[in-house]
């Protein structure tokens, strides 16, 4: 009986060491994703900001031409 309850305390060693690293991958994979998904918005977010100041640059420009324009015919 004592050998039994033995190698069952052996085989639940082992279970619980698996479990254990298991979830220490869970934790990095996780720990991955997150980091890959912050990298991506905060380079989303500087990118539209790029786009958003070359946009507003346009329309200063546009603007000021357009008044040329306009105030040449008057």
């Amino acid at each position: 009986m004592n050998r039994v309850r033995g190698d069952i305390g052996s085989r639940m060693s082992v279970l619980e060491e698996a479990d254990n690293r298991l979830k220490d991958q869970e934790v990095k994979i996780q720990e991955s994703i997150s980091n890959d998904f912050d990298t991506d918005l905060t380079q989303i977010l500087v990118e539209i900001t790029q786009r958003q100041t070359a946009f507003e640059a346009n329309l200063q420009v546009t603007s000021s031409a357009l008044q040329l324009t306009l105030l040449s015919y008057l």
